[in-house]
């Protein structure tokens, strides 16, 4: 299940902890909503991260923290546009 924005935009959360986030993934879950979303971290501005965050109405969020950190290895510079698949 998505969320259908009748604007086509999704307010991607902000706080100290993130800058220039984007590319947002949002899945219905049955306690509300989940958000995985790429975004840079102020002590690393140049690294991108993917961070998680969860709302009850789809509208306010509140940040969960990083999901996936970059590297060592192949993904040791900038992690995006990450997929999420919803599994039963």
């Amino acid at each position: 299940p998505c969320i259908d924005y009748p604007q086509g935009s999704i307010a991607i959360p902000t706080s100290a902890a993130v800058s220039s986030p984007a590319e947002p993934t949002v899945i219905a879950t049955p306690n509300g909503y989940r958000m995985w979303f790429t975004a840079n971290t102020p002590t690393n501005p140049g690294r991108r991260h993917i961070f998680t965050a969860h709302s009850s109405n789809g509208v306010t969020w509140q940040h969960d923290g990083i999901a996936l950190a970059p590297g060592p290895g192949w993904d040791d510079i900038n992690l995006y546009n990450c997929s999420v698949l919803l599994h039963n």
